[in-house]
């Protein structure tokens, strides 16, 4: 059966799944690295998209980071909600992970050096 969802919709359906109470409302907290200083390689400022959701049985914490908010809100929507389906991320690792990159189109487990 094909996952519902992509990295495209993944905020939308988040917002959708807490309206019918299955989840709590989705808690992002977006702030650049380091501020201004912090650059990637190529001199863009990187961003850090924290989430928190509830669910039934467990929450769900994470944090991704990338090289725009709003790829970075995109990608921490979609890892929730790989996580609360328990699916694969079809955009790199699939693996529990607090800590993400999304890089390239990709999503991996790490840390903030893009």
């Amino acid at each position: 059966m094909p996952v519902p969802f992509d990295m495209e919709n993944a905020v939308t359906k988040l917002k959708e799944l807490a309206e019918k109470e299955q989840i709590s409302q989705p808690s992002y907290n977006i702030d650049q690295i380091g501020g201004p200083a912090f650059r990637d390689k190529a001199g863009d400022p990187i961003w850090a998209c924290n989430i928190r959701v509830i669910n039934d049985t467990t929450g769900i914490s994470l944090v991704v980071f990338a090289t725009s908010k709003k790829e970075a809100k995109k990608a921490a929507a979609y890892l929730a909600l790989c996580e609360h389906f328990q699916v694969p991320n079809k955009y790199g690792v699939s693996q529990k992970c607090g800590s993400w990159i999304y890089k390239n189109g990709k999503l991996m487990p790490g840390s903030p050096e893009l």
